[in-house]
């Protein structure tokens, strides 16, 4: 089954904008259009009432044609008013104005019965639309003011009184029909429609090119700490000023780079094997790793008869047991604060006191040798179990004065001590097998300890390679 990814954060962005945006316009597209349609409306219900109440002076006390005429070329611009007819108060019709840009037939005239009886009346006009040749039911409402609001294609008719000074003069019939109100409305519409929709989209769009300018670098970084779990650490990280969550995250993965970095070097100079207290000490002060000459105290582990094993065991056998045992060795050697300074072949070189040196860097060196020694025999059991060989070690230890830092090309660097004090501890494991004991260990280290915590025992004076006097040689019995 194929996994379905999430919506980006720029697309749930856009639908939130979107959204919010399309329900705001939307509102307001309808409060502003609603209020254009009741202006309208009150527009054309002002300057009808005003000309009906201009039409009850034209004809009281004396009937004024010519202010009638006037009156009624007035109505030719309204496209709203199909006709407007006054009636005497016996039911006379005394006038009749019918719009020259509308089609209207007069069919009959009320009478003064059906006038005062205040009926509606059906079928006083006709109205020819161009698109339906017929005859239309019109809507009539009797001495009424304008409260009726337009129709398309019907004509509406209000029936209208005139009374002045309490005097019953007449009635004035006016027929207008809601097609020029309706067309406004539906231009008012499309105009807002269409403003509302270019304000969308432009929105839409620079809301896109905003997020895209603020969420890219978002995608860069994710890009970046990709490549970094690859681990590739020698890309770079841009740092990003769009806004201050982003120059954060940039920032903080920056410094993350860096940290790694730091860490990468300082397992290529030590190996995984270090102590995080050291890779802390060494992470603050980088002059550590500078060349300097310091008392070191130098362990050497070496696996005895290790030619003829791997010329008895199939070399899978060979490499998982040089595994387990030197699994078993950096157990115990960074456990007392030693570090590895390298694996050479079948042997393991440490050193206590290189980078941060207490003073009982001996006497930690011992311990690690001790209890490399206990779980070593704990090992054979089992490798006896299994009618395995024993594997048996030479162990030296020696304090002397060395030069420690990074040495190698550009390429490639490890931090790692040189000098005569490490080459006496690597010759110093010759004599292991020749006396027979596991540990050996010199006087100067012995004299760097409280003999009180071990059980010390001379060994033997012997004549080393590089060395003019004799090379006193101890062990540390259980």
């Amino acid at each position: 089954m194929k996994e379905q990814k999430p919506l980006s954060l720029i697309h749930k962005l856009l639908i939130i904008v979107g959204s919010s945006l399309f329900t705001a316009i939307f509102l307001s597209s309808y409060l502003i259009f609603n209020v254009i349609k009741e202006n309208l409306w009150l527009n054309f219900k002002s300057r009808t009432e005003k000309i009906i109440e201009e039409l009850k002076y034209a004809v009281y006390p004396t009937i004024d044609l010519l202010k009638i005429k006037k009156l009624f070329s007035e109505l030719t611009y309204d496209p709203n008013i199909y006709y407007v007819s006054i009636y005497t108060e016996e039911g006379h019709l005394l006038y009749i104005y019918t719009n020259p840009y509308k089609k209207i037939q007069l069919i009959n005239i009320p009478t003064k019965k059906e006038l005062q009886s205040k009926k509606v009346i059906l079928k006083l006009f006709t109205y020819n639309s161009s698109k339906k040749n017929k005859i239309e039911i019109f809507k009539i409402t009797p001495f009424t003011m304008l409260t009726q609001k337009p129709e398309k294609n019907v004509i509406s008719e209000i029936t209208i009184p005139m009374f002045v000074k309490n005097k019953n003069t007449g009635i004035i019939k006016l027929g207008y029909i809601g097609e020029y109100l309706l067309s406004s409305l539906r231009e008012a519409y499309v105009t807002i429609f269409s403003y509302s929709t270019i304000i969308f989209l432009l929105t839409i769009i620079f809301s896109y090119i905003f997020l895209r300018k603020h969420i890219q670098p978002i995608n860069t970084l994710s890009a970046i700490a990709e490549k970094i779990g690859e681990g590739n650490l020698n890309i770079s990280v841009p740092i990003f000023y769009n806004s201050y969550e982003v120059y954060r995250l940039s920032l903080r993965m920056t410094h993350m780079l860096w940290g790694l970095r730091e860490r990468e070097y300082i397992k290529t100079l030590f190996g995984k094997f270090i102590d995080k207290k050291l890779t802390e000490k060494i992470l603050s002060n980088k002059d550590i790793l500078k060349g300097k000459k310091k008392n070191v105290t130098i362990l050497y582990i070496d696996m005895q008869d290790f030619t003829k094993f791997t010329e008895e065991n199939s070399p899978e056998e060979v490499v998982s047991t040089l595994n387990e045992f030197f699994t078993i060795a950096v157990s115990a050697i960074t456990k007392h604060n030693g570090i590895i300074d390298k694996f050479i072949g079948d042997a393991i070189l440490a050193l206590f006191g290189a980078i941060e040196e207490v003073g009982d860097e001996p006497e930690k060196a011992i311990l690690a040798a001790k209890e490399f020694l206990k779980n070593l025999d704990e090992f054979n059991k089992k490798r006896y179990q299994q009618s395995k060989p024993e594997i048996k070690v030479g162990i030296t230890i020696h304090i002397g004065e060395v030069i420690v830092g990074n040495i190698g090309s550009e390429e490639k660097q490890e931090y790692t001590a040189v000098g005569d004090a490490v080459n006496t501890a690597s010759r110093m494991q010759l004599f292991n097998r020749q006396f027979n004991v596991p540990l050996l260990i010199s006087k100067e280290l012995v004299e760097k300890i409280d003999q009180n915590k071990f059980k010390i025992r001379f060994i033997s004076s012997v004549s080393i390679r590089g060395k003019k006097s004799l090379v006193d040689l101890y062990t540390v019995e259980d």
